[in-house]
């Protein structure tokens, strides 16, 4: 997921997968309007609830994928504070 926002990887999986936004909506348990916002960058941090629901959809190496692009975008002073 370089150099990609979470929404991009997010339609990137979906398109793969073969699946619409409605599908992807029912597998994750999610409306279609959040997943609609989440591909149009309109949810730069999803929650983790999303993120989980998400992976649940996709299978876990989504889950991994997220948690390396969320990491990534971790501050030097959000890793002090986390320590």
């Amino acid at each position: 997921m370089t150099d990609m926002t979470f929404g991009q990887f997010v339609a990137q999986e979906r398109s793969a997968q073969g699946w619409s936004q409605e599908e992807l909506a029912e597998k994750a348990a999610l409306s279609t309007r959040a997943i609609s916002a989440i591909e149009q960058g309109q949810v730069k941090d999803p929650r983790i609830s999303t993120v989980r629901a998400l992976a649940r959809a996709f299978g876990e190496s989504f889950f991994a994928e997220a948690y390396h692009y969320f990491d990534k975008r971790r501050t030097p002073a959000q890793e002090d504070s986390t320590a």
